[in-house]
């Protein structure tokens, strides 16, 4: 799963697709997410899309992605912070190494 990263949720895309169709660096909703999170107090649920660790042995077909996937679950500000910090060291280990 090259174009996914993974969280203590599941595995995030780097790109995901918008409703709209177009696609966007997870990295750059962290914060328009933080700035709900921080004046409301929490995320809402339902705010991204993760997947379980898929089963490596299957292919990983669009079908069988769509059964491992959920939508992210309402979360306190801190909880949203724990996951910002694991969705930066993510993507500083994917592209620094």
């Amino acid at each position: 799963m090259q174009n996914y990263f993974q969280t203590s949720l599941g595995f995030i895309k780097f790109k995901p697709t918008l409703k709209n169709g177009d696609t966007v660096d997870f990295i750059s909703l962290l914060p328009q997410y933080k700035s709900v999170a921080q004046a409301l107090g929490s995320l809402q649920a339902n705010a991204f899309i993760y997947y379980d660790e898929p089963d490596y042995t299957q292919e990983l077909t669009p079908a069988y992605l769509e059964n491992i996937q959920h939508l992210s679950p309402q979360m306190s500000f801190t909880q949203y912070c724990a996951l910002e910090m694991e969705v930066t060291t993510a993507y500083q280990k994917a592209f620094f190494g």
